[in-house]
């Protein structure tokens, strides 16, 4: 109950943080002169892939809860973190790939997909 209990005030608390950072007139990508605010930028990420990762989680480990009852906790608790850690890098190299023009988000994603699928199968 306790890592569950973590995961939801982590997405409460980074959602909110996020909302209350996008309602600030000052937290924009682009400053006045025509510079890029990395700072910005970075927080942003940061806090998506904390809120991807912990929602990934709790998706996963609820999933396991009512289909694997037959694993320890602790043994859930593992596999979770570790998928929602593939997820969340995945999905942080695609944004950051899209980002720099470098690949679209439909190929990113597709790509990201198939390497997961065949990371997991294999």
């Amino acid at each position: 109950m306790k890592y569950v209990f973590s995961l939801v005030s982590v997405i409460i608390v980074s959602v909110g943080f996020l909302f209350f950072l996008f309602n600030n007139p000052y937290f924009v990508p682009i400053n006045g002169v025509g510079e890029i605010e990395w700072l910005n930028i970075f927080v942003l990420l940061f806090l998506l892939v904390i809120a991807v990762f912990c929602a990934i989680s709790l998706a996963v480990f609820g999933t396991m809860t009512l289909l694997r009852k037959d694993l320890k906790r602790r043994r859930r608790i593992f596999i979770a973190s570790k998928v929602a850690l593939f997820f969340s890098l995945g999905l942080l190299l695609v944004f950051l790939l899209n980002f720099f023009h470098v690949l679209d988000w439909i190929w990113g994603i597709s790509i990201l997909l198939v390497v997961l699928v065949a990371s997991f199968v294999i």
